[in-house]
C-alpha cells in the first residue's frame, strides 16, 4: 500500500504540470492550428493516466465506507449527465431508464459514484465513436436494487469474461487502465455487500449488472 501511494504521488506531480500546460496550449490554439488535435489527444491520454493513478490509490488505501442514505437514481442521473457532453461529441448516445420510486440505499456516495463512473468510462473507451450506452435501475424483491449498464460496443470475448475484474488480464493489456478500474469497481461493490456481474458476447455489446442491498448488508 505504501509503495503504491508513493508511486502515485511521484506520477501525479509531473502529470499535474503536463496537464496544466496542455490546457493552456489548447486554450491558446485556434481551430485551424495544426497542433490542436495533437494537444487534445495528449490531454486525453494525460486524463487516462490520472484515472489509472486514482484507481491505484483507491486500491492501495482500502478506504472505509462512510454510509448514508443514497438516492441511486439521482446519483446516476447526475453522473450520466456529466458524461453526456463528451459522449455526444464522440457520437455516443447516453440513455437513462431509471425506475420511479426506487428505494434509497445505505452506501458511501463517493465510492459508489466512483464505481459507476469506472463502468461508464470503460464503456465509452471501447465504443469506437458510435453507439448507445444505457443506464437503468430496478427494485428487486429481496431488498436490493439493481443497476444495469448496457453498451452496444464490441463486446467481450468469451475467453476473457471470467477475467474482466482481473487488473492484470489480457483485457488490461488491450486497454490499459480498464482492468484496474474494474477491479476497484468490484471491490467497492463487494464492500457494500453487493455483487457485480458482466454478460457479453463478442461483437454484441456488454452489460454490467450491479446489485446492492438497500439496508447495507448482503441480501439473504
Amino acid at each position: 500500500g505504501r509503495l503504491a501511494r508513493a508511486v502515485a504521488h511521484e506520477i501525479n506531480n509531473p502529470l499535474t504540470t503536463i496537464s496544466g500546460w496542455l490546457q493552456m496550449f489548447l486554450a491558446d490554439a485556434n481551430r485551424l492550428d495544426p497542433n490542436r488535435e495533437t494537444y487534445a489527444l495528449m490531454q486525453e491520454e494525460a486524463q487516462r493516466i490520472a484515472a489509472v493513478v486514482k484507481n491505484l490509490m483507491a486500491f492501495a488505501e482500502r478506504r472505509p465506507l462512510h454510509r448514508q442514505p443514497v438516492n441511486v437514481n439521482a446519483l446516476l442521473s447526475n453522473l450520466v449527465d456529466s458524461f453526456a457532453g463528451r459522449a455526444s461529441s464522440a457520437g455516443i448516445r447516453m440513455v437513462k431508464r431509471l425506475r420511479p420510486n426506487l428505494p434509497s440505499i445505505s452506501a458511501d456516495d463517493d465510492q459508489l459514484r466512483e464505481a459507476c463512473a469506472n463502468i461508464l468510462t470503460r464503456a465509452q473507451r471501447v465504443m469506437g465513436g458510435r453507439g448507445t450506452i444505457e443506464v437503468s435501475t430496478e427494485a428487486l424483491s429481496h431488498g436490493a436494487v439493481e443497476i444495469l449498464f448496457r453498451d452496444s460496443g464490441p463486446g467481450i470475448p468469451s475467453e476473457l469474461l471470467g477475467k474482466v475484474f482481473d487488473p492484470f488480464s489480457a483485457l488490461e493489456e488491450a486497454s490499459p487502465g480498464i482492468g484496474l478500474a474494474l477491479f476497484v469497481c468490484q471491490a467497492i461493490v463487494q464492500g457494500h455487500g453487493g455483487k457485480i456481474e458482466v454478460r457479453s458476447e463478442d461483437g454484441q455489446g456488454a452489460t454490467f449488472a450491479v446489485t446492492l442491498p438497500v439496508n447495507g448488508s448482503a441480501p439473504a
